[in-house]
């Protein structure tokens, strides 16, 4: 018989911190992979002055306090007109791309 994941401690996906499960989650995406999202009005931009884990843990867990300031500072913020004009003329301009349902988050991928 096959072991099952039974969900108690020990087992590998409940010893993972949440930081964890969305490291794995982390990837690079061109900007036309982001288009669907935008469409549904889920994608979020995230400031390269942030760590996009850090940011999703605090979606993930809801923490609506520090989310609100980082809208407040223009931290995080729904993409503009601007930025989307830009983008689509530039499909593959390359992001750093995090899913915490029901959102996407972005984060322009730097390279230096």
């Amino acid at each position: 018989m096959a072991d099952k994941p039974s969900g108690k401690p020990g087992d590998k996906a409940s010893d993972k911190t949440m930081r964890e499960v969305l490291q794995e989650g982390l990837d690079e995406a061109d900007w036309i992979w982001f288009e669907p999202h935008l469409k549904r009005d889920a994608l979020i931009l995230v400031s390269v002055e942030l760590d996009l884990l850090t940011v999703g843990e605090k979606v993930a867990r809801d923490d609506q306090e520090q989310i609100a300031e980082w809208i407040r500072s223009g931290k995080i913020a729904k993409p503009t007109a601007f930025q989307i004009e830009e983008w689509t003329k530039t499909p593959h301009k390359k992001f750093l791309s995090l899913v915490v349902r029901p959102y996407v988050l972005a984060q322009e991928h730097l390279v230096h």
